[in-house]
């Protein structure tokens, strides 16, 4: 057993004791203090998870298809794991983020497991808003636009000896076909809020843009001995190998020069930094004068002020191509960005709402968005208001 497998096989075993303290009201207020920094460790919060399952299914014996009963029992146990005591206003956000890694973590993980559709009335489906698809905008170098899910499947063009053809599975595919021009044209694929899309490149690197991206390469990719394409938004890519032709990306912060890896990168023009995050092989991100060398689990984070390499958790910068929002420790307005894009809405505060405040857990995106907004809601944090597509945000305590 390595050094840090041992870390965290103690951190999951110190939690767990914690856990059942606090469900069995006998923890003081510092082992309190000292679960909720636990289970902000992706280990710990899913054993947390996994602890509360089996009190569900063994003490209530709630099965996963009675949603009203489980989530009764589920706010029980969590008013047992609230504290008790008033909390000093500096410890806000961390409470937030605490009790947030517990309740969506599960709470919306259960909805995930069965994919349920937490609403009774028809009216209410018709009011709702439902999750995003497989949908895009393809923009050839002729400057012929093309709605590719409408279109059938099959060859859609041909651009100097690149064919393009789109099929069902919402992917969109590039193939030599003959003989190349160096005249090939300008492609543009470009996504809009709740649309997402699967692009295969002529040399077979996929890439998988999110909601409201834009990606713009040649047909054939070849620029000066390399493969480049632009981006505007958020990709995650998985590179074909080609050690005599690097692929670049390039991004209004970033470039980031590749052989053949998996990397996602987040360049939202919204967003003042930009992100490249590694999980597999090497990347180089480069800004300005500075040049940073990646492996497998660091992220890049580009501002203003320059690079910043850290450590990472690469499942979560890919949550968005896995179906899922992955929020933990991340801040508020950050995670409503991710919904606004995916449930192609508009999101408006309060004046007293901390938009810095830090979240946690992963929210399903196969969900409608009123099972999303109601599960943030029972945090007791915030609250929402919904006018067509416009959603305020208001404080909890607001009338």
């Amino acid at each position: 057993m390595t050094k840090s497998t041992l870390m965290e096989t103690h951190k999951i075993q110190a939690v767990e004791k914690l856990f059942y303290k606090i469900y069995n009201n006998t923890a003081s207020v510092q082992e309190r203090y000292d679960y909720y920094e636990l289970i902000l460790n992706d280990y710990c919060a899913q054993h947390v998870q996994d602890l509360m399952e089996q009190i569900l299914i063994q003490e209530e014996g709630v099965t996963f298809t009675d949603v009203d009963r489980r989530v009764n029992v589920y706010s029980r146990i969590i008013q047992q794991l609230s504290f008790t005591q008033p909390i000093r206003r500096s410890m806000v956000s961390f409470y937030w983020t605490a009790a947030a890694a517990v309740l969506l973590f599960f709470f919306l993980g259960i909805y995930h497991h069965q994919q349920l559709r937490p609403i009774k009335y028809a009216s209410e489906i018709e009011k709702d808003i439902a999750p995003g698809g497989e949908s895009a905008t393809l923009i050839l170098g002729d400057g012929r636009e093309i709605a590719l899910s409408t279109i059938r499947n099959g060859e859609i063009a041909h651009d100097h000896g690149i064919k393009i053809s789109n099929d069902s599975q919402g992917q969109i595919t590039y193939s030599f076909a003959g003989t190349l021009s160096p005249k090939a044209g300008l492609n543009t694929i470009k996504t809009r809020n709740g649309e997402t899309y699967k692009v295969q490149l002529a040399d077979g690197t996929k890439v998988w843009l999110n909601a409201a991206s834009t990606l713009q390469f040649r047909a054939d990719l070849q620029h000066n001995g390399t493969r480049q394409v632009q981006l505007v938004g958020e990709a995650y890519f998985e590179v074909a190998k080609d050690a005599k032709h690097p692929f670049v990306v390039h991004t209004s912060q970033q470039t980031i020069r590749v052989l053949g890896t998996h990397f996602n990168v987040s360049a939202y023009q919204n967003n003042p930094t930009g992100a490249t995050t590694v999980l597999e092989g090497r990347v180089s991100v480069k800004h300005q004068a500075s040049e940073h060398v990646l492996n497998a689990g660091e992220q890049a984070l580009t501002s203003t002020t320059g690079t910043v390499v850290t450590k990472t958790d690469p499942k979560s910068a890919v949550d968005w191509q896995q179906g899922d929002f992955a929020l933990n420790n991340i801040k508020f307005d950050d995670a409503m960005q991710k919904i606004a894009r995916w449930y192609n809405i508009e999101v408006i505060y309060e004046s007293n709402i901390d938009k810095a405040m830090l979240t946690g857990g992963w929210v399903s995106k196969k969900q409608p968005l009123s099972a999303v907004l109601r599960a943030i809601e029972s945090l007791d944090q915030v609250r929402f208001e919904r006018k067509g597509r416009t959603l305020i945000v208001r404080s909890y305590q607001s009338k």
